[in-house]
């Protein structure tokens, strides 16, 4: 079986310093070697911020070419040497999908999307047809969806789909499932797994729900924390999967709120209508979320789990019926933290610590989050400059900083590890002990690790079949 992908004393610094020694530079990983089999579909995986993505960018490309870094080493995708060629280059060999589709989408419609790859590698007109057909029928996309109004999960769908219409035999996908419902997820891995034993496609996918990719992966490749003072991972590898262990929770105990039918009522939504042009995502729906309650929102991508947030707090309004609370849109804005499925959307300032004490009502809090997320050899970074779970966790301890007594949580564990998540479960814990009160959440959510976790009342929303 020949080599996919080798990697030869793979070595990775952002610390561009010059003069430095390798003892005094810190470094994300050093001298990694490995060798990926054409046709393996390998799970790769570790905490949040330990390189994994990183170590994507390098096969692709991204790094080195894109961004400012320290890097040595070489790589081979199908045992031609890599090193030095541009993106472009490197994407005859390897296609990606990366962890924010919303980055990578062009066009207005699904169609233009996925003929868009298909057009600059010179297909031809019927074979661009089948393909899109094809496509279509994986993802359940429609083609003249506006790609604006896809739901998370949606747009994660229509960027795997668009990466299989170019072509190449090796696909790297960063948390393609984070904002995939378990049905969505399923099928995708199902696809992914026929291409590698069928058609000897060679599929690495990054992932933290590792119940679902485990049962297709033939490897695992799990970083963990080097031994080196001044290295940050290092890659052990599970030949047989079986001998690899998932991590479990361990220091979570959830709290039944047995008393929340006895309080008030906060959001009364009331016989409501909602409509993206001619397509409903609430038809004479009703509902109502009393103070302290624990509320999720669970179903399949596109169902309006999002939208049902942004309805609540005043970002949406209904086509027809009302939504009433007690809360004007000014106390809402104080009284309710928002946590966005996309934590880009919430960073702006220049440094780690002006993100976290902006808002924050107390100073002493705020230096109990940084160390509870252990912030404090990143306080003078960029926010952007975090990893995708680095930046959800500063995202979430920059909402929790603001201490509201309501909190809307759109996917808060996407991208995190299990240490990662238990932070964000016990920053709520800690939440509700400064406040003093009966803390509400609602919470939307995909993953299964985290559901019992998020609340105690579910509610399920199904698309709407026209």
């Amino acid at each position: 079986m020949s080599i996919a992908i080798e990697a030869k004393n793979i070595s990775l610094s952002y610390d561009m310093a010059e003069g430095k020694s390798d003892l005094e530079r810190h470094w994300i990983f050093k001298d990694l070697n490995f060798q990926i089999k054409a046709g393996e579909f390998i799970l790769l995986t570790g905490p949040s911020g330990c390189g994994k993505s990183s170590l994507m960018n390098i096969i692709n490309g991204v790094i080195a070419n894109l961004k400012d870094v320290y890097i040595r080493g070489d790589v081979y995708i199908q045992g031609q040497q890599m090193t030095g060629c541009s993106v472009q280059e490197r994407t005859a060999f390897v296609g990606s999908v990366f962890q924010n589709a919303r980055e990578q989408i062009i066009f207005d419609k699904v169609r233009d999307e996925i003929v868009f790859p298909m057009e600059n590698i010179g297909e031809t007109p019927q074979k661009m047809r089948d393909n899109l057909n094809t496509l279509l029928d994986m993802t359940g996309l429609l083609p003249d969806a506006q790609t604006a109004s896809l739901s998370g999960g949606e747009k994660q769908k229509l960027m795997t789909a668009c990466t299989l219409a170019m072509g190449q035999k090796v696909l790297l996908l960063d948390e393609p499932l984070a904002n995939m419902d378990r049905r969505s997820a399923k099928q995708l891995l199902t696809l992914l797994k026929q291409l590698s034993e069928n058609e000897n496609y060679t599929i690495v996918v990054i992932e933290h729900r590792q119940e679902l990719v485990l049962p297709h992966a033939d490897k695992v490749f799990s970083c963990i924390q080097s031994p080196l003072p001044n290295v940050n991972m290092e890659l052990k590898i599970y030949e047989n999967k079986r001998d690899y262990q998932p991590y479990v929770y361990s220091h979570i105990k959830q709290k039944e709120n047995e008393i929340a039918d006895l309080k008030e009522t906060i959001f009364f939504v009331k016989d409501i209508d909602y409509c993206i042009g001619e397509r409903f995502l609430f038809k004479h729906f009703s509902w109502e979320i009393k103070k302290g309650e624990r509320w999720v929102i669970v179903g399949d991508n596109g169902c309006g789990k999002t939208t049902m947030l942004r309805l609540l707090y005043g970002f949406e309004k209904p086509t027809s019926g009302h939504i009433v609370s007690q809360y004007t849109k000014i106390e809402k804005r104080k009284s309710i933290g928002y946590i966005l499925q996309n934590p880009d959307y919430q960073l702006f300032m220049p440094r780690v610590k002006d993100e976290l004490y902006l808002h924050s009502t107390s100073p002493e809090f705020v230096e109990e989050l940084i160390r509870l997320f252990e912030f404090e050899d990143m306080l003078d970074r960029h926010p952007l400059s975090l990893s995708e779970g680095q930046k959800r966790k500063l995202g979430v301890a920059c909402v929790i900083a603001n201490e509201p007594s309501i909190l809307f949580l759109d996917e808060p564990t996407v991208g995190l590890d299990s240490e990662s998540i238990e932070q964000v479960f016990y920053s709520l814990t800690l939440l509700k002990k400064r406040t003093r009160e009966d803390l509400t959440t609602i919470s939307v959510s995909h993953d299964k690790r985290a559901i019992p976790y998020l609340g105690n009342k579910i509610l399920n929303l199904n698309k709407i079949e026209v």
